[in-house]
């Protein structure tokens, strides 16, 4: 399989969960999770489980009149999900909040985006003791950054519209090129 289109209906989920468990996707190449209105696609690795996505370029909903969304967490120790190779993360859903796309990483967990350079519609969230790095990420529309603790890096971050930066408990987030923000 190298194209996955969301199916109608249904609220699909690709887990792992447990030490050794491993969800072989590496074929894929593009991820588009327009599914039925009001219906949310689980991408979840869980202690130790494994997702491999490493080959998706494009991750995005085609149909922007309906409710959904993508949300992605790696969550406890060894715990990963592989995009080494997505460059862009598009929610075009024009719903409002509670129907925004994520990325989620506590307790150790790691989601790798080394090549990520532009989302819409994402709120990613981190509680400081897992990975997950945008070192090329330089355009993210409507999108949110929350840390409770640790850091952010957003190294290459020049345009955010209508967006967020959220910290708290003593976290830092760097956006040191940052030149263009439209806060909502």
């Amino acid at each position: 399989v190298t194209n996955y289109e969301g199916a109608g209906g249904s609220a699909p989920v690709f887990r792992a969960s447990g030490a050794g468990s491993v969800l072989n996707l590496s074929n894929l190449t593009n991820l588009d999770f327009s599914i039925a209105h009001a219906t949310n696609m689980t991408i979840d690795a869980q202690t130790g489980g494994r997702i491999d996505l490493s080959r998706v370029t494009q991750m995005s909903d085609t149909v922007a009149s309906a409710a959904r969304s993508l949300r992605l967490s790696s969550s406890g120790t060894n715990s990963q999900i592989d995009l080494s190779s997505l460059v862009n993360f598009l929610d075009n859903s024009t719903w409002s909040a509670g129907w925004n796309s994520s990325f989620t990483v506590s307790s150790s967990g790691t989601i790798l985006v080394p090549e990520l350079q532009s989302i819409k519609e994402v709120y990613s969230t981190l509680d400081g003791s897992g990975t997950l790095q945008f070192n090329k990420l330089a355009t993210a529309t409507t999108s949110q950054f929350t840390v409770t603790q640790g850091s952010l890096s957003l190294p290459a971050l020049t345009r955010l519209e209508q967006g967020a930066l959220t910290i708290s408990g003593g976290a830092t987030i760097s956006v040191p090129l940052l030149s263009n923000i439209n806060g909502s």
